[in-house]
């Protein structure tokens, strides 16, 4: 294994900035904004690291990493690639207030945490950790809080995560990949995706909850901003099919409950008004429970059901749409016995349906 060193570090860094004759290895240090140490086998990395002041950029990944080198030396770093080495823990990250991202992927990470200081981070991918048989990656409820205000990117793909409900808190999220995970209820997945306004692009391909039927079509809907899904642009005809398809099921639901109610239009009203002054008695008993609308095929064409009277004792509905029915109401209005002045004991049976 190699531990880091000052001339390790001299000749990893960017072609950009040679060091020249007359400087020393501490001058050229210092002013370097991105070290490449990734893929040099290192298992440490030494107290040298320090001499670099304007760090931004570290890459370490593919090394053998044990643990996550402390970084206090380096506070004015942004960006930080980690993956594919043998960390087991995070920790030594506090000071990093200016770190925007953070990459641990293939790793052996079994909680994520130690993050709250990390008050810049927009981008966090924690995807892939080698984790023993039967376990899942957790993540710590005050490191998610911390994130919520500016992570916008995160990647959990592949930890065996079967509920996502722990990231409901990260509102500004605009990337979610968390494919090939165990995530299985459809129900679950709506609820939280309807509570990030700001998300944009989402992969869940790999989860046995994809396998459901229409499930892609209820994530669309869940989510009214969400313009990617599993690398798929959504088309806005798509969407809106969706979403009106949806609405319509809502209003056809809204009017079956409502038929199991007694109602009354105004138009029923009035004729139950033009009942009461009828003298003599009625036939047949005034029990109407309203026009209930019955929704036909289309979203923007419904049609009404309505009863229409019946001439002594002959029962006939007829189905009507509202135009129609307007008109009937408005023909019967004319000729009732009310208008006039004329008493009858007409047969009623007026039908709702």
């Amino acid at each position: 294994m190699v531990k880091s060193s000052i001339a390790l570090l001299c000749k990893s860094t960017s072609n950009l900035k040679k060091r020249k004759i007359d400087q020393t290895p501490e001058q050229y240090l210092k002013q370097i904004t991105h070290l490449y140490l990734n893929g040099k086998r290192l298992d440490e990395l030494g107290s040298e690291l320090s001499l670099c002041k304007n760090l931004n950029v570290l890459y370490l990944y593919d090394n053998a990493l044990k643990e996550i080198p402390d970084l206090s030396v380096v506070p004015q770093l942004t960006h930080l690639y980690l993956q594919n080495n043998h960390i087991s823990r995070i920790d030594n990250l506090s000071s990093l207030s200016r770190l925007e991202k953070l990459f641990l992927s293939r790793n052996c990470i079994t909680v994520v945490e130690g993050l709250e200081g990390l008050s810049s981070l927009h981008e966090l991918r924690v995807d892939n950790q080698r984790l023993s048989p039967g376990e899942s990656l957790l993540f710590d409820d005050q490191t998610v809080t911390s994130l919520a205000k500016n992570l916008t990117r995160l990647d959990v793909a592949g930890n065996y995560l079967d509920s996502l409900e722990d990231f409901i808190p990260l509102n500004c999220l605009s990337h979610l990949c968390a494919s090939n995970n165990q995530l299985d209820s459809i129900t679950e997945l709506t609820k939280v995706l309807s509570s990030w306004p700001r998300l944009k692009q989402l992969e869940l391909y790999g989860n046995p909850v994809m396998s459901k039927p229409r499930a892609k079509d209820a994530i669309i809907i869940s989510s009214k901003s969400l313009e990617i899904l599993d690398d798929k642009l959504i088309p806005q005809p798509t969407r809106r099919f969706l979403e009106n398809w949806n609405q319509f099921k809502g209003f056809r639901l809204e009017a079956s409950e409502a038929a199991m109610k007694p109602t009354r239009s105004p138009v029923d009203q009035e004729l139950a008004s033009q009942l009461t002054d009828l003298s003599g008695p009625i036939s047949t008993s005034f029990e109407t429970q309203g026009t209930k609308r019955l929704v036909e095929s289309g979203f923007e064409s419904p049609q009404g059901e309505v009863a229409l009277w019946t001439d002594e004792g002959k029962d006939s509905v007829k189905k009507l749409g509202e135009t129609d029915a307007n008109k009937q109401r408005e023909s019967f209005e004319k000729t009732a016995p009310s208008d006039r002045g004329e008493v009858r004991k007409p047969h009623l049976n007026i039908i709702a349906l």
